[in-house]
């Protein structure tokens, strides 16, 4: 297969996971508002201390699941908790994730996260020379979010230290995420823009 037709194949892959993304983004938004805002809340104010610990679960194991999106969790969890707990929550699983996934590559290597992640590889294998300085790392931590789940498989599997992996990770993490769960507050219709 020539260089040309992989790139075209990304591509097009890259374009059907976010437009089905955007569908799934755009289907919690709806949900939300069919649903209600203040029943959502007084469902999760009814699970008490588990409801943070499910959440909180659940973000790390999408960090850890590459094609598994945290997108949507973060979207809704303002909704659900709270613009405040909602980013402590996010930022606690994000991190738990990030670290356990940093692990898993530092301790078995290239060939297991391969096996997790598939042809999603390549973008670790990509991001693997980028990441020996603090700047690149937080750069990445706060430009590519998005990706950051495979830029942990690559921290793990290059020589970044640890210590310099989780202080990106925490601190650095603290405004994409407040920015994402904003955007679910707002996009939901949970708070309102004085400006619109």
């Amino acid at each position: 297969m020539d260089i040309s037709s992989t790139s075209s194949t990304r591509n097009r892959s890259l374009y059907v996971r976010s437009a089905l993304l955007l569908l799934l983004v755009a289907g919690i938004f709806v949900g939300i508002r069919l649903i209600g805002v203040e029943r959502l809340q007084a469902f999760i104010d009814s699970a008490g201390i588990f409801a943070p610990l499910l959440y909180i679960a659940l973000r790390a194991l999408a960090s850890v699941v590459a094609p598994f999106s945290s997108g949507p969790l973060q979207l809704a969890s303002g909704i659900l908790f709270g613009f405040i707990p909602a980013v402590i929550y996010s930022l606690i699983g994000s991190t738990l994730g990030y670290t356990t996934s940093f692990w898993i590559a530092r301790r078995y290597g290239r060939g297991v996260v391969k096996r997790l992640l598939g042809e999603n590889i390549e973008r670790v294998d990509d991001s693997i020379r980028h990441l020996e300085s603090w700047f690149s790392l937080a750069f990445a931590r706060l430009v590519l979010s998005f990706a950051y789940d495979f830029i942990a498989y690559a921290g793990g599997l290059s020589k970044t230290p640890f210590r310099r992996f989780l202080v990106v990770t925490l601190l650095l993490g603290i405004p994409p995420i407040a920015v994402a769960v904003f955007i679910g507050l707002v996009g939901s219709g949970a708070y309102d823009l004085p400006w619109f």
